[in-house]
């Protein structure tokens, strides 16, 4: 047999994983083609992102990476490695719910709750980047984010109300 047929690459299956998710830091080998919705919900038992389209369509998958919205369905859990990961387990601190979450409940902007975690997540990440956006803006934003209830109205006043308390929190 020629010396070439007998040479065979070894693929990598497994990879070294080290980030830090909601704050913690977690090190763990992962299957390679393990994505991030697996890795939280399957491997960290945080079942609040939900599973969905599984094509980056819907947003009911949205966690932070790093504060920028990723879909967690396509997002391979290898891409975030070195980096900090906030699912919707995160947001609220210790028995506090953050702003955002707390709008959400007043304003029903949750209706059957499965979109609720990426809707809220995908908000968040715009009021990092806008903390006074307006209705369009928002509207904008959350394109990628569907409510099959149609609380469109409900999510974009909870986002209203979440921003002028993270104002009021800042001065």
């Amino acid at each position: 047999m020629p010396r070439h047929l007998t040479v065979i690459m070894k693929l990598q299956t497994t990879f070294n994983l080290s980030l830090i998710i909601n704050g913690s830091a977690w090190s763990g080998e992962v299957p390679v083609e393990e994505t991030l919705l697996e890795f939280l919900r399957v491997r960290l038992r945080l079942t609040g992102t939900k599973r969905s389209c599984e094509s980056e369509v819907c947003g009911a998958c949205t966690v932070l990476v790093d504060n920028r919205p990723v879909s967690s369905c396509t997002y391979l859990a290898f891409e975030a490695d070195g980096k900090h990961v906030l699912s919707i387990e995160g947001l609220a601190n210790g028995e506090k719910l953050d702003p955002l979450q707390e709008a959400f409940v007043r304003n029903i902007g949750a209706q059957c709750g499965y979109c609720t975690p990426g809707q809220i997540m995908a908000a968040k990440a715009l009021l990092l980047e806008n903390p006074d956006p307006t209705r369009e803006e928002i509207a904008e934003w959350l394109t990628g984010n569907i409510c099959r209830c149609g609380a469109y109205g409900a999510i974009a006043k909870s986002i209203l109300e979440a921003a002028q308390e993270y104002q009021k929190q800042q001065d």
